[in-house]
């Protein structure tokens, strides 16, 4: 039976080639469009997400009010980690401070490779849950250690090993690797980080200038990074660091600035600004409005594919006539016509994710992401099983459904007013006419 609805189902879309192909390739093209964007929101959606503790990471930040407008800004003196830990530690599970992000030379045999890394505090390791593919995590308890990337390794030592190896990090200094990690993933804030040195080095290699004045105000050139302790929310850490910068200058200096403390959650660095002041613009709104937009030009794909399937329909009257002729039952004809739209459904979702490898690339380029489709991701092949069985189900439903065409009532009256009255003109005429 199914071969035989195979057959009929082919053979009618061969029929009309030109009908089948704007319909495949009209509902494929939406369905690419909608997948492309979902695939875009979906990584939005799950930034740093790929860090199992990013529920409980934060960034400390300042909350400043200058001139009546408040701003919120990163950075603190290298004093801040030991501040949090003598005097807060109860609060933090991890406490670690670390460099900005900035390109440096590594140098290896002679050759010199230009790389983006960080100066990290030894705890960095265990807040990021680094997987590290070689050495110990205490690797960076070491001054003149330290870890790179796996790619990064490769690029530097090739296939050798390169635990143990020396390499000059920008002006001299001489390191050894004591540690290798994965690869952060790109849809991370720390996704091009190529290496990382511990931060005593870098404050060895650059300390602080004695003539900047009170570090606490102009020496702000560091992040300092945290992880929650069990059962401790954002809002007690809030309230306990709020006035921490007020013992640290005097009471003027500190009224000029109006400088608070407060620790910015990772799970909001991406899509939240940090103040959620009055006004401001996040930049989920503009990811569910482009959702919003996929969905739309999916839903016209499909009510595009649905009118083309009824009135196809429209046209297979004389068959459906016939088939109940020869003594076909109404549920085959039923099935017949779902399984045509499943079928049809089927050839464009092949299409779409056709058409979706294909135009990765280039809306990567785009878009500045490395998005790819998630073939080993269950969830994913469970939507778009569901979306065609509920595409083809509901564009087949009026054909398979509807009953018999039939003709219109006004007709029906027409014709049977046209027969009484042609018999009364004939009973009424001589026999001879």
């Amino acid at each position: 039976m199914f071969k035989n609805f195979f057959t009929v189902a082919l053979r009618s879309m061969t029929r009309s080639k030109v009908y089948t192909a704007i319909n495949i390739f009209g509902l494929s093209t939406g369905m690419a469009v909608a997948l492309l964007i979902g695939l875009w929101v979906h990584d939005e959606l799950t930034f740093n997400q790929s860090f199992p503790n990013y529920s409980r990471i934060g960034n400390v930040m300042r909350d400043i009010g200058i001139n009546g407008t408040r701003s919120a800004y990163g950075g603190a003196p290298y004093e801040m980690e030991a501040e949090l830990r003598t005097h807060y530690g109860r609060y933090f599970k991890h406490i670690a401070y670390a460099t900005y992000p900035d390109n440096n030379v590594l140098i290896v045999n002679g050759k010199s490779f230009r790389v983006n890394g960080q100066f990290m505090g030894e705890e960095m390791p265990q807040i990021l849950s680094l997987h590290l593919l070689q050495g110990s995590p205490n690797g960076l308890h070491d001054p003149s250690s330290i870890f790179l990337s796996a790619s990064t390794a490769k690029a530097l030592f090739g296939s050798a090993d390169p635990l143990g190896k020396t390499v000059k990090l920008d002006s001299g200094q001489l390191v050894q690797v004591t540690g290798v990690y994965a690869d952060l993933p790109y849809n991370s804030d720390f996704k091009d980080l190529a290496f990382i040195a511990p931060s005593d080095l870098y404050y060895a290699m650059h300390p602080p200038s004695a003539n900047v004045g009170n570090h606490w105000r102009f020496y702000n050139l560091f992040d300092v990074y945290v992880q929650l302790a069990d059962g401790v929310d954002w809002k007690t850490v809030d309230e306990k660091i709020r006035l921490l910068r007020r013992d640290k200058m005097d009471l003027a200096t500190f009224n000029a600035d109006r400088s608070y403390q407060f620790v910015y959650p990772m799970s909001r660095w991406h899509l939240y600004d940090p103040l959620q002041l009055p006004g401001t613009r996040n930049k989920i709104q503009y990811v569910w409005l482009l959702g919003l937009i996929g969905v739309f030009v999916l839903l016209l794909a499909c009510i595009n594919f649905m009118n083309l399937s009824t009135a196809r329909s429209e046209k297979r009257a004389k068959e459906v006539g016939i088939r109940k002729t020869i003594g076909s039952l109404r549920s085959q004809i039923i099935l017949q016509f779902f399984g045509e739209s499943l079928f049809a459904v089927g050839c464009s979702l092949v299409f779409c994710i056709l058409f979706t490898q294909l135009l990765l690339p280039v809306f990567n380029d785009l878009t500045d992401k490395k998005l790819s489709l998630l073939w080993l991701n269950a969830g994913f092949w469970g939507i778009m099983l569901l979306f065609g069985l509920l595409t083809g189900i509901i564009a087949g439903c009026y054909p398979a459904l509807s009953p018999s065409p039939k003709p219109p009532v006004w007709r029906n009256i027409f014709k049977t007013s046209a027969r009484t009255l042609k018999q009364k003109i004939s009973s009424r005429m001589p026999p001879s006419w």
